[in-house]
């Protein structure tokens, strides 16, 4: 009996590690894409730097959105004949400002190659800031707006928490040794509020990130740095206010701009079909380039 049970356990495991192995196999296939794409990307959920969890046969999908994954799918469609264009609905920007950044590089290095771009916004921080999200889509060669949406540039901000009060309700004294003025770390102990060095100090670095998404928003939209701060003022915008400041290139409907994507397409190529970005980059990575060294 006891043969007969580590016979079958054994060929259970077998099973499942030839399951499995088959399984990773057919994962690494390439899809039958044929002729001209578009790939289209959807950002709506948060954006991690890189995938570190492991993906078990039957168990996961496969890799999670990553800003890894996005730099090896638009590394790829650069120098890929087949990519006619690009594009990306943003519906949360759930990411901080060096992710911001390298988005807008990938997005303009496309662009550079000869790949459109083309954006789609519902809204940008309606009931909260919008700054980050359309800072991002900025970059893009057109870019359209729900008429129901509107854009809220609110600029930066920074807070810290304070612990001082409540350690003093338990009695507690901490103690620090800083050297030197601006030196504020332990001020989340020793303080109820910013030090005049630590408030100067956080203010320059906020103005230093305000004004590289200023002077962004202002390349990319083909503008000068003034008219983007005008916008900061004035927000919230209405789409249609927007759209007549200049902010976005038209007013859409989501299955409108679904529909334009064909055009876009078929400017390119009668056949061409619309592919997700994220399927493109997962099997793009074995290929990137076709083994060609590609400036990043």
């Amino acid at each position: 009996m006891r043969r007969l049970f580590f016979l079958l356990l054994l060929t259970t495991l077998l099973g499942v590690v030839l399951a499995g192995t088959g399984y990773l196999f057919l994962r690494r296939e390439a899809p039958a894409w044929g002729g001209a794409k578009v790939l289209t990307l959807t950002l709506d959920s948060p954006l991690r730097e890189h995938d570190v969890e492991p993906t078990l046969p039957f168990v996961g999908d496969q890799e999670r959105v990553s800003l890894s994954l996005l730099y090896r799918g638009f590394l790829a469609a650069r120098t890929d004949p087949s990519v006619a264009a690009v594009a990306i609905y943003l519906h949360d920007a759930s990411f901080g400002l060096a992710t911001a950044q390298e988005l807008r590089r990938q997005i303009f290095a496309l662009k550079s190659a000869g790949k459109p771009v083309h954006c789609y916004l519902e809204t940008a921080g309606e009931g909260g800031n919008g700054t980050l999200e359309y800072y991002v889509v900025s970059a893009c060669s057109a870019l359209a707006l729900a008429p129901a949406g509107e854009i809220n540039l609110l600029g930066l901000f920074a807070d810290s928490p304070f612990l001082r009060g409540g350690l003093a309700k338990l009695k507690i004294e901490p103690s620090f040794l800083t050297a030197g003025e601006f030196k504020s770390a332990a001020e989340i102990f020793t303080e109820v509020r910013h030090s005049p060095a630590a408030k100067v100090a956080l203010e320059a670095l906020l103005d230093s990130f305000f004004n590289q998404i200023v002077d962004g928003i202002a390349t990319g939209r083909e503008t000068e740095a003034a008219t983007v701060r005008a916008w900061v003022d004035a927000a919230p915008l209405s789409a249609a206010r927007a759209l007549e400041l200049g902010l976005v290139d038209k007013l859409a409907y989501p299955d409108e701009f679904r529909d334009s994507l064909d055009s876009l397409g078929d400017a390119a190529s009668r056949d061409a079909q619309l592919v997700s970005f994220l399927d493109y980059a997962r099997d793009a990575s074995p290929r990137l380039a076709g083994g060609r060294r590609v400036a990043v």
